[in-house]
């Protein structure tokens, strides 16, 4: 190890001699620059931090010690998701993280990889250049995913690399089941009185699914006065989604209100199946899963 001495190196950038020649410092050498060797994290395109090294931009005095790279690590890069679920006409967002080697953590790489997306067969999903996915048709696909050129850290080397990396992953595409509405009637019961819940789920084409269902929950929301309660008959049902998209009903009882007020009953959806053929989304707006009860003494 040793100590820069402004003089020394003036005179050897200038040509001429000098008694105290200096090695070249063991500082990181910059692939993108070979006359610049620095010590500090650079640009977006990843980072890079000597251990213990200091060169600043003009000659001058500066202390060194035994460099190293840190950046990101080769290998360590993944899709946030694997497989992606999509449903049919919506669009959901993937991303990509690594291990960076100068934070010692796993870290958003995402910004690495813009304009870098593709998916093997569009007309099952797309992905524009910040990798947010479109599903278009039932169905499964892979996204590829290629960085620009991106610092990364070498395993016993003390310099740092400019390699672009590539990252697959799956992508499955489902049709979708949703609660598009919910209603009570009678919309007011006594003690001693029922009603009926039917809620309404919508779903796209299944026909080339096997068997796919849902199942309806069905229960409070919220009670005013808070101590309110209800009876529900059942409290779920399995309803098939087989067929061209429409509608199909699950259909609950209310009943016994323990005191006078008004109950909001909320519906769910749960346990789509075949896992990975039909997901479920959310009702929109959210009301749609919702009924309000009045009840009497």
């Amino acid at each position: 190890m040793g100590r820069v001495n402004r003089d020394a190196l003036a005179a050897d950038q200038a040509g001429g001699t000098s008694d105290e020649r200096v090695p070249a410092p063991p500082l990181l050498y910059s692939p993108v620059n070979s006359n610049k060797w620095y010590s500090h994290r650079v640009g977006p395109s990843g980072s890079s931090r000597p251990n213990t090294s200091s060169w600043p931009p003009a000659y001058g005095s500066a202390t060194y010690g035994c460099a190293a790279c840190c950046s990101w690590v080769p290998t360590s890069f993944s899709l946030f998701y694997d497989p992606l679920g999509i449903p049919v006409g919506d669009g959901v967002p993937q991303g990509v993280e690594g291990f960076d080697g100068c934070e010692q953590q796993y870290d958003d790489a995402t910004y690495l990889f813009e304009n870098g997306w593709s998916t093997a067969n569009p007309s099952i999903a797309t992905v524009d250049t910040h990798g947010m996915h479109t599903g278009m048709g039932v169905g499964s696909t892979t996204t590829l995913v290629t960085s620009e050129p991106i610092e990364v850290q070498i395993p016993h080397n003390t310099h740092c690399f400019l390699e672009q990396r590539s990252v697959q992953g799956n992508d499955n595409v489902m049709a979708y089941a949703q609660i598009s509405s919910t209603t009570v009637a009678p919309s007011t019961i006594g003690p001693h009185d029922s009603a009926t819940v039917t809620v309404q789920v919508f779903h796209q084409d299944t026909t080339g699914i096997s068997s796919p269902q849902v199942t309806v929950l069905i229960g409070t929301y919220s009670a005013d006065p808070s101590g309110l309660t209800v009876t529900y008959s059942p409290t779920s049902r399995v309803v098939s989604l087989s067929g061209q998209q429409g509608k199909v009903t699950a259909t609950f009882t209310v009943s016994s209100p323990s005191d006078m007020g008004t109950v909001v009953i909320q519906a769910t959806l749960s346990s789509a199946s075949p896992a990975g053929q039909i997901t479920i989304k959310d009702p929109n707006p959210a009301t749609n899963a919702r009924a309000t009860l009045s009840t009497t003494n």
